[in-house]
């Protein structure tokens, strides 16, 4: 195998839309790229980097499968790769606090102090650079799902990652942040934000190939429309409906009407990781990870 082909699947997973449901396309381009960095690669060159992007990968994907012991290890795995790239830490960093956010009451306040720190340092940085947008996309979304936790969350927090999620050609970027801002939206009462974004929601799951989060999403979409009890509403809501039938199953458990999907804390999280323990073991093997903490971006 030579780096131009591990590039091409390091690239590959990085594309491949990762949404709430929207899951084994993405971990089969990881490990379609994994498999490849495995093999026998030329020394020095790229690689190093290239790992260290396939874990981060592969943390986000632990994020959404709620495995935020497999999402640590990934991260912890990324400095041990690149210890010296500036793009990669500082979003390996963020990537953490996301995590933690999660976690609960106390690393949540941790995070909370980090992000702050990262989003004071960002204008000193290139931010015009490969890859800083993604760093910036990532500080939005983080500090919007911090401010969701609050009691009466800051409006001023929602407004960078609704510019990007409008703005933006990450699709699952852009799923994200509207599932957070319509979250914010709902918490406030204000019905036509709520809309807007639910509606973006569904297009880009029907668009990706996504039923389940595409009948989540009209769900969603719905209620709200029932909401405003105007006719039109009551008709689009109607429609909205009417569209949702699929095969799959769907999961409809009751959650927070105040946190989106990705926020979900589970009673357990699942074990399973394939996170790479250390610099030099491969990407398929996994250890425990008791982190519950964001590192210093």
């Amino acid at each position: 195998m030579d780096e131009a082909e591990a590039r091409a699947a390091v690239d590959a997973a990085e594309r491949e839309p990762l949404l709430g449901h929207r899951i084994a396309p993405v971990r089969a381009a990881i490990d379609a790229a994994a498999q490849i960095l495995d093999g026998p690669m030329p020394a020095g060159g790229h690689v190093p980097e290239l790992r260290a992007r396939l874990l981060l990968r592969l943390a986000t994907l632990k994020l959404v499968e709620t495995d935020y012991e497999g999402a640590d290890q990934a991260l912890e795995a990324v400095g041990r790769h690149v210890p010296d790239d500036t793009v990669l830490r500082f979003l390996a960093g963020i990537r953490a606090c996301r995590v933690a956010i999660r976690r609960g009451p106390e690393p949540r306040k941790l995070a909370q102090q980090t992000l702050l720190n990262a989003a004071a340092r960002l204008p000193a940085f290139e931010t015009g650079a490969a890859g800083w947008s993604v760093v910036t996309a990532e500080v939005a979304l983080a500090i919007a799902e911090l401010a969701l936790h609050d009691d009466v969350p800051d409006a001023s927090a929602f407004e960078p990652i609704e510019d990007i999620a409008n703005n933006v050609d990450q699709p699952e970027v852009a799923f994200a942040g509207n599932q957070l801002v319509a979250a914010y939206a709902l918490s406030i009462g204000d019905g036509e934000r709520a809309v807007r974004s639910l509606r973006s929601v569904v297009t880009i799951a029907r668009d990706h190939a996504s039923p389940q989060d595409e009948v989540e999403g009209r769900i969603a979409l719905a209620s709200v429309l029932v909401a405003t009890g105007t006719p039109l509403a009551l008709e689009e809501a109607t429609r909205t409906i009417a569209r949702s039938s699929t095969g799959s199953p769907i999961c409809i458990a009751p959650r927070c009407s105040r946190r989106p999907v990705c926020c979900r804390t589970p009673a357990r999280p699942p074990a399973r990781s394939i996170a790479c323990s250390s610099s030099r073991a491969p990407l398929s093997r996994s250890k425990t990870s008791r982190s519950t903490s964001p590192r210093s971006v």
